[in-house]
């Protein structure tokens, strides 16, 4: 099986098609939109994927911690990280305090909270992490720290995972996107 967190989105969704049309069955996560889970949930199913969802805030850590105890027995293979704040574009002069605490919470803290109780689960039989980054750590874009400063931290963290656990046959990699209208 495979893992999207915030699957219901518009990559996310996109992920979780490309999975079940190979027959590889989805477990997906939505954050704040219950309609388009159960959509894309209906979409899989009708052409014969096997797709279940859960509601997850990734920044909650017993949330986190519950629902992947509850697939701790399961056969996880891949793990890919969709989310994303829906954030404004800013000067960095402009940002308060409470817009980087949030960003960084969610995004960054989020993420440490899915490879922090997911690892276990791969560490059994080995796997892959993928997290969906930013193209703007490598090209600065204007007014877009609040995208690109929690990627920053969660490539950090997939760096670190590839380096301390290709051991136990966990691959890491991060994608860099661009502007993707989704």
């Amino acid at each position: 099986s495979a893992i999207v967190i915030g699957g219901s989105g518009g990559i996310g969704s996109v992920i979780c098609k490309t999975f079940a049309s190979h027959g590889v069955p989805v477990i997906f996560t939505c954050y704040g939109n219950e309609n388009a889970a159960k959509e894309l949930k209906q979409e899989i199913t009708s052409f014969g994927g096997v797709a279940s969802y859960q509601k997850l805030s990734i920044n909650d850590k017993s949330q986190v911690e519950i629902f992947f105890k509850d697939l701790e027995h399961s056969s996880i293979h891949s793990i890919v990280n969709a989310t994303g704040s829906d954030i404004r574009m800013k000067w960095i002069n402009e940002l308060s305090y409470e817009e980087w605490d949030d960003v960084m919470h969610t995004d960054a803290d989020g993420f440490f909270n899915i490879v922090k109780n997911s690892l276990p689960i791969l560490q059994k039989f080995g796997g892959s992490y993928t997290t969906l980054s930013s193209i703007g750590l490598s090209r600065w874009p204007a007014k877009d720290v609040l995208s690109v400063a929690p990627k920053a931290a969660v490539d950090a963290l997939i760096n670190g995972v590839a380096k301390e656990e290709g051991r136990n046959n966990i691959r890491a990699n991060s994608i860099q996107l661009g502007i993707i209208e989704a």
